[in-house]
């Protein structure tokens, strides 16, 4: 594979791949399905909008809306 094709597959790369952060940006504006975890444990799952639209769950987990 060569540079042009992975950079070119990155983002579907990305997207398929999990993926752990914090940058709150980045997740908003690369990833459609969001997952938030806290002491190993599922919090939420759903929508990135969704979940980044819930400022309560964002600041109980340490999180800050991007």
């Amino acid at each position: 594979m060569g540079v042009f094709q992975l950079k070119r597959n990155t983002p579907i790369l990305l997207c398929e791949l999990p993926i752990t952060t914090h940058d709150m940006r980045l997740v908003q504006e690369l990833f459609p399905r969001t997952v938030v975890m806290d002491d190993g444990q599922i919090m939420a799952d759903g929508l990135t909008m969704e979940i980044l639209e819930d400022e309560a769950l964002l600041i109980a987990h340490g999180l800050e809306k991007p």
